[in-house]
């Protein structure tokens, strides 16, 4: 991959994504918490409205987590709409579907948003952010900015697929750059309860694969946001 801006500038954005990420990272090991137990509580019960109207509506639950993370509107109006969602979404992902298909699905049901021309949308932004909580260190959530910021930077992409593969990508050409970072800026962050708990449930590894994740994707957004002005 040939550099499209030099170390400075991407120095500067990495240390805008670190602050975004502390900023965040709490509450992101929330809303993946109270999902991962939607999500086992779902797969006890397939079909259970209940379970699904009460992760809706609880503290970090999927209300508070559309609007925190701005994909609110990709979902058509109306309570039953937003449960149908989550209904189609935890079978997809027990099924292992991935995220492009689960998108289809949406779109093709008619669960998803319309556009100024009266269809529905391609919710990829809201799948993959939800696919996000269920593995925090393997996906990387796809918004416009973060889109934009891979364009510009590795190329062009069609699917959520492709844009994964970018995001890898990126992560890779400028790792020594995020793993310094993650060294050593995250320690302090790393003592808070709520990480200390997820780490405990999943292991060092994955923690750090979290970490770079998820300070990939701030980086990616504080370009796409630049490059937008």
């Amino acid at each position: 991959m040939e550099k499209v801006f030099d170390k400075s500038k991407f120095q500067d954005y990495a240390k805008k994504g670190m602050a975004g990420l502390e900023g965040k990272i709490a509450s992101d090991i929330a809303y993946v918490e109270a999902f991962g137990k939607a999500y086992q509580s779902f797969l006890a019960t397939p079909g259970n409205q209940d379970v699904l109207a009460h992760y809706y509506h609880q503290d970090f639950g999927f209300g508070d987590f559309a609007k925190e993370f701005s994909v609110s509107r990709n979902i058509k109006a109306g309570h039953e709409n937003k449960l149908l969602f989550l209904s189609i979404l935890f079978d997809g992902i027990s099924k292992n579907r991935d995220i492009d298909s689960v998108a289809l699905q949406m779109k093709n049901e008619k669960i998803s948003a319309l556009s100024i021309e009266r269809v529905p949308i391609l919710p990829l932004s809201l799948v993959s952010k939800c696919y996000m909580l269920h593995k925090p260190y393997e996906y990387y959530p796809y918004d416009s900015l973060a889109g934009k910021a891979i364009r510009y930077t590795i190329g062009k992409f069609e699917n959520y697929a492709m844009y994964q593969k970018a995001c890898g990508e990126f992560y890779q050409h400028y790792k020594q750059e995020i793993d310094k970072l993650i060294e050593t800026e995250t320690p302090q962050m790393q003592t808070h309860d709520a990480i200390v708990s997820w780490k405990e449930k999943h292991g060092e590894e994955k923690l750090q694969d979290l970490l770079r994740c998820r300070l990939t994707d701030k980086i990616l957004w504080v370009i796409g946001s630049h490059h937008s002005k």
